[in-house]
């Protein structure tokens, strides 16, 4: 008995679950019953009027490490969006604008790095990443994100020391519990 009011209910679920899809699909092709341009349309008639367009601008690595400097958040944005700057390009020490951003506790510029496909991984010529400079710092929220984003928290510079280590090191044992928390070593 009980398993015939089972079958009922997942019939009754199907049955509405066909019914909700057939509505969508006929939501989502109303704008083209209706006569107006589809994305497919536009690009299968091959114009050369761009569907979005980009504003490109002109700015160098320069630029961005600057603006990663000074916390300009709004710029750095800008040039990560709307130039060709590689936000990977290694400067002074092998650094990198993100591992700038966690040197200088600059949370939302590592988070638009971040979201912007930076390497997460990279390293200075030292063989610090992001994270253990963050973690040496003190800087709390970003080592946090890092964990978040699932960064190597086992890695370890060239003398052999982690993130954990430099916490430990230098008193951030708030750092140190996220760090060991996280199954860092």
């Amino acid at each position: 008995m009980k398993k015939t009011y089972i079958y009922i209910g997942l019939i009754v679920i199907l049955l509405i679950m066909v019914i909700v899809g057939l509505y969508i699909n006929k939501e989502i092709n109303k704008p083209i019953e209706a006569g107006l341009p589809s994305i497919e349309k536009k690009i299968s008639e091959n114009s050369t009027e761009p569907i979005l367009e980009k504003k490109v601008i002109d700015a160098s690595i320069d630029e961005l490490v600057k603006a990663t400097e000074d916390g300009n958040e709004d710029r750095v944005k800008e040039i990560v969006q709307n130039s060709n700057v590689n936000i990977d390009t290694k400067l002074d020490e092998g650094k990198t604008a993100l591992i700038i951003a966690a040197e200088k506790g600059q949370m939302s510029i590592v988070k638009d790095l971040i979201l912007a496909g930076t390497n997460i991984d990279a390293k200075t010529s030292q063989g610090k990443t992001a994270l253990i400079i963050a973690a040496e710092k003190g800087h709390l929220d970003i080592v946090n994100l890092f964990i978040n984003f699932q960064m190597d928290l086992n890695g370890r510079d060239n003398t052999g020391k982690s993130a954990l280590t430099y916490a430990k090191d230098n008193g951030h044992t708030a750092i140190v519990e996220a760090l060991s928390n996280a199954g860092a070593q």
